[in-house]
């Protein structure tokens, strides 16, 4: 007789595309303002009691066709998870379970100036998954002592040998980093080293992004 699976809080079950966009945590202030998962814009306000609040949204049509899926699911989480208090504990800080309004607002957006850097720069999807977790380390300052450039450091598979020449399934660091920088503020405001920073704070060390 097989063991029913333990039952995680933890993990949330995959969305339809008519699920709310906050199924549990939605104010009754703003409750008429919660979408569908598969809306173009999903409205914030929920989030808050607050009736002053400026009510932000994420609209999805002005996110890059290549992540959008995987971004609407990733921002849906982050409404909707919430950090476990082992994770909280092992960092020693002030961070809370879960993000407010403003929070969630401010890193989607970083993630959205990410995704287009992504875009842009024309990366394929092995080398995404190649991001880890401090793939963004702060900048080593020059010798006129002001900060250098973000790099975001990848690894490589397909063509990771080691010394010996032998493959390496774990991967190899890629020689050569990617520069986030902003090359035009008014199209992006956000600088590019915000999002796999963003991310690397709330996944666990060394993981892929």
């Amino acid at each position: 007789m097989t063991a029913a699976p333990d039952f995680d809080p933890y993990l949330l079950p995959l969305p339809a595309p008519d699920s709310p966009v906050l199924p549990h945590r939605v104010s009754s202030l703003h409750a008429h303002l919660n979408g569908r998962y598969a809306d173009p814009v999903w409205p914030l306000a929920p989030l808050t009691r607050n009736p002053s609040v400026t009510k932000v949204t994420i609209g999805w049509e002005r996110w890059p066709a290549a992540f959008r899926d995987e971004m609407r699911l990733a921002a849906w989480n982050l409404i909707n998870g919430q950090l476990r208090p082992a994770f909280l504990q092992e960092r020693g800080t002030g961070m809370r379970s879960r993000l407010s309004l403003n929070g969630v607002y401010d890193t989607t957006e970083h993630w959205k100036a990410f995704a287009r850097w992504l875009g842009d720069e024309g990366m394929r999807p092995g080398e995404i998954l190649g991001l880890r977790t401090g793939c963004c380390p702060d900048p080593v300052p020059g010798p006129d002592g002001q900060a250098g450039r973000h790099l975001i450091r990848g690894f490589e598979f397909k063509t990771a040998t080691d010394e010996d020449g032998n493959h390496e399934s774990g991967g190899t660091e890629r020689e050569v980093p990617w520069v986030a920088i902003n090359l035009c503020r008014q199209r992006y405001p956000r600088p590019r080293a915000h999002g796999p920073r963003r991310l690397s704070r709330v996944l666990p060390a060394r993981s892929r992004i």
